[in-house]
């Protein structure tokens, strides 16, 4: 389908989840009911079609019970593309609560939460996708959000990115993002070399890993 084009596939995981309280979001057998959206974002004509396709095939499936994790995913992909952000997040939202294990429902549901502003409940979504799995993506976007959009003490920031290595094993995308968190925010080269260190254990061969320590020793 169209939107697959776009969206990240990533592995399942089971767990048992407590939802994040976020705030009241439009009913979703409403907007199932609603006249298909208006190209009010001036997308190409075959990009809007193509949207459109996909909101009329999940609807249907819905209506049928068929596809039924997809067509979820498929119209909050559609109505973000719209820019009809209530409605994405009531798609991804009813996507968890169907099926709580849907990790491409929950990252999406944390980054269209992220898109609104809702910067807490973003994170306490990505926090839960956690739960379902270990997501190099989910750390990465709450170090930001807790560092650029919710004060986080040096201390939280330093922890959350702490604890992502372990669970990550040094994944690098948490690793580069740990150390211009060190480096450029904090001016702590002893804590940046000791985490790069530890990192090349880990994977000796990291061509970015590499080029990070010789840019680091040509300081």
């Amino acid at each position: 389908m169209f939107h697959k084009k776009i969206l990240a596939i990533a592995i399942l995981s089971s767990a048992i989840l407590l939802f994040p309280a976020c705030k009241a979001t439009p009913d979703v057998a409403d907007i199932l009911k609603e006249p298909l959206p208006q190209n009010t974002v001036n997308m190409p004509k075959a990009i809007y079609d193509g949207f459109i396709k996909d909101i009329q095939t999940a609807r249907k499936n819905i209506a049928d019970k068929k596809n039924i994790p997809d067509a979820y995913i498929t119209l909050g992909m559609a109505y973000k593309n719209f820019k009809e952000y209530e409605k994405s997040f009531a798609m991804y939202d009813e996507e968890v609560k169907l099926y709580p294990t849907s990790i491409v429902g929950w990252l999406n549901r944390s980054s269209i939460l992220e898109d609104m502003g809702r910067y807490r409940d973003s994170y306490e979504s990505y926090k839960s996708a956690l739960k379902v799995a270990i997501l190099p993506e989910a750390y990465f976007r709450m170090g930001i959000i807790l560092k650029q959009n919710l004060n986080g003490s040096d201390a939280e920031i330093r922890a959350l990115y702490d604890e992502a290595l372990k669970n990550t094993e040094y994944n690098p995308m948490i690793v580069e993002n740990y150390l211009a968190y060190l480096v450029k925010d904090k001016n702590d080269a002893k804590s940046a070399d000791k985490i790069l260190n530890a990192a090349l254990k880990a994977y000796p061969r990291n061509e970015r890993f590499l080029e990070i320590k010789k840019s680091y020793d040509n300081l």
